[in-house]
């Protein structure tokens, strides 16, 4: 889950006279910051101790860097010492990450996350590039590289003197951004016809977005054996979850979803008119650091040829748009195509991401035919304009996920 900020109760910790000078710093505001070198020693620790949780929150909130950053500088600098399982790196080399992350996760008992993460180290994208030797490293050892690499993303040098922060030096950051998602799961059904739950987060945790917004999602039906796949795919994941129920089915609901790296400040339904099937837009507020509170919107609008109940579903939306107070994200299933009546009501509110020529199609997922995914961010002067990629997942779900990275447009003080 997203960074909480320096707030971190010490019964995380132990005794408060068994704290170590980061911890104490964490609990009490008023103790003197550490030093770099202080936090990759700590960090290290921590890692070698097996709290890389700790470790985590620990490097976001010494150091000001995002959650992901530190994942992946601890994934890297802490690869373990045993060679990753042979299927492991062969399914990475063939292309095939969802199904290696998945492998990886259960021969090794992590999370997804660590899985992906861990993966990402070992062996990057793209395909063929190969899987990098094991590394052996103690804990000093771990520690020296945490602090190179902590200086390479923060402007103060290992060994210093000077405290967190207080660095002269310091000018302003770059542009503030976000990765955000959107993916029909098929309720974990892939294209094989099996459901796989499993499966399904694997893909979404290699989406590597701060939000994303799942359509088709169960809510212990009897299909999905019981279970309640929101907050199944936000515990797995790592991540904040919001439910939207279209309606009852099947001896539970069935509607759709929300994750988020940060937490959910508050969720709505936005009721929208019945078409072939009730609808709803689930709505949630967050406040990304460095953005401030945002509205995600999450949309699946009807289906069918004749786009009367969808164009007066989109109607609402856009009422609802125009109503808010802040910056929103408008992600989904929009069963419309571009140029429709529907999707240009919603580019004239915002900006919709741009996909590269050749590769704009998201349904069926194995020879896709239909661009109905889609996102749109407003207003568009709040955010730049921005590219959507549609990732090729062709066996997890019968659409393909589409991400996109948002950047807020700098301001002049």
């Amino acid at each position: 889950m997203g960074s909480t900020g320096r707030t971190i109760d010490s019964g995380d910790f132990g005794r408060r006279d068994s704290l170590r000078p980061f911890e104490l710093a964490m609990t009490e505001p008023n103790t003197p910051p550490p030093m770099p070198d202080d936090i990759a020693r700590s960090a290290a620790e921590l890692v070698a101790s097996g709290r890389h949780e700790d470790a985590v929150r620990l490097l976001v909130a010494e150091t000001g860097i995002s959650e992901d950053a530190a994942r992946r500088m601890l994934a890297t600098a802490s690869t373990p010492s045993d060679e990753l399982p042979a299927e492991v790196i062969a399914a990475a080399e063939r292309g095939e990450r969802i199904q290696a992350i998945k492998l990886l996760r259960e021969s090794r008992s992590m999370s997804l996350r660590e899985a992906k993460d861990l993966l990402d180290a070992r062996c990057p994208a793209p395909a063929g590039s190969g899987c990098a030797s094991a590394l052996l490293l103690s804990a000093s050892m771990l520690s020296a590289v945490i602090c190179v690499m902590l200086a390479l993303v923060v402007p103060l040098g290992c060994a210093s003197k000077r405290g967190i922060g207080s660095s002269s030096e310091a000018s302003s950051g770059p542009a503030a951004r976000l990765r955000v998602a959107t993916y029909n799961i098929r309720h974990g059904v892939g294209t094989d016809n099996v459901l796989d739950l499993d499966r399904t987060a694997a893909a979404i945790a290699a989406l590597d977005a701060d939000i994303i917004c799942l359509q088709e999602v169960d809510e212990q039906t009897r299909r999905c054996r019981g279970v309640d796949q929101a907050g199944w795919l936000g515990k797995s994941l790592g991540m904040h979850h919001a439910f939207g129920s279209f309606m009852d089915h099947d001896g539970g609901r069935y509607g759709m979803a929300i994750l988020s790296r940060w937490p959910i400040e508050s969720a709505e339904s936005w009721p929208l008119p019945t078409g072939n099937e009730p609808r709803v837009a689930l709505a949630v507020d967050v406040s990304p650091p460095g953005i401030g509170p945002i509205t995600v919107v999450n949309v699946h609008f009807d289906w069918v040829d004749d786009d009367g109940f969808r164009f007066a579903q989109a109607e609402e939306v856009a009422r609802h748009l125009r109503e808010l107070d802040r910056p929103w994200i408008l992600l989904g299933d929009f069963n419309d195509t571009p140029g429709s009546r529907t999707r240009e009501l919603f580019a004239s509110l915002g900006d919709e991401g741009r996909k590269p020529a050749g590769s704009t199609k998201t349904w069926p997922a194995e020879i896709p035919t239909s661009d109905i995914d889609s996102i749109f961010a407003g207003p568009a002067d709040f955010w730049m304009p921005f590219e959507a990629r549609v990732i090729a997942e062709v066996v997890a779900s019968d659409h393909r996920p589409v991400s996109a990275t948002l950047t807020v447009t700098p301001r002049d003080d």
